[in-house]
């Protein structure tokens, strides 16, 4: 069994990831990313050529959980992969691609992000203040990149750890109950930007409440049904703005 990274390797790691995409290319896509993120640990290795051919390689993930694959990359060819099972190695980083990839995308791209920018955008609206503003930008940037800091650093310990079989960490009850809980938040706090931000432009109060009501329902019940926010928002807003040629 491997003994674990250091805080000091993990760490490194973790920091040089940040740069991941620098060198993104259609022949490699993320590879020299890789190979930059594993540099200072292969320059010192003695079988260099195939090593840095190995990390060099094609390979594609998200950003976030390319963390897990550079884990379990630097475990594999410090087992001496690169040399002895060359072929295989490459199938095998191939194989990381998609999950890794579909993974990210969905909990990030299309959850998370939305959802701090839903909370932001809500609160600016409830404040009149434009110094808050700046609070409030700072506060939203600190939220949703400390979380993803911590991803960072998890996926290279992690990855590390697994190695080869670093697709079992995906299997765990936490990846299908994140999805599941921020889309709910995401869903509600789409709902109460589009729902306040209708009140707030409606100067009778029924009405606003009406328009509240319907574009809050309507946001949340698209979004739940998997609906992109792109489309449900535009008809919330378009359905609540009709109440108002109904005289309640």
């Amino acid at each position: 069994m491997a003994v674990p990274l250091s805080k000091r390797e993990t760490c490194r790691l973790t920091r040089r990831l940040l740069l991941l995409q620098v060198l993104l290319n259609y022949r490699s896509m993320q590879g020299e990313g890789y190979l930059y993120a594993l540099w200072p640990w292969l320059r010192r290795s003695e079988s260099r050529a195939p090593r840095v051919q190995a990390a060099a390689g094609f390979l594609n993930a998200h950003p976030v959980m390319a963390s897990l694959a550079v884990g379990a990359l630097r475990r594999r060819i410090e087992d001496g992969d690169a040399e002895s099972r060359a072929d295989e190695l490459t199938s095998w980083k191939d194989s990381l691609c998609g999950p890794l990839g579909m993974v990210g995308d969905a909990l990030i791209w299309d959850i998370w992000k939305p959802l701090i920018f839903a909370l932001g955008a809500l609160i600016l609206l409830l404040t009149r203040s434009p110094a808050a503003w700046v609070i409030v930008a700072a506060i939203c940037v600190l939220t949703y990149n400390a979380p993803l800091a911590w991803a960072r650093h998890w996926g290279v310990r992690e990855g590390y750890r697994l190695g080869a079989s670093v697709l079992s960490t995906l299997n765990h009850p936490l990846f299908s109950a994140l999805p599941k809980y921020l889309g709910r938040a995401g869903a509600v706090a789409a709902g109460l930007l589009v729902g306040i931000s209708l009140m707030a432009g409606s100067r009778m109060q029924l009405m606003g409440a009406a328009q509240f009501i319907v574009g809050f329902g309507l946001t949340w019940f698209a979004l739940r049904r998997g609906i992109p926010l792109l489309y449900a928002v535009p008809v919330a807003m378009g359905a609540a703005l009709a109440v108002s040629l109904v005289r309640l």
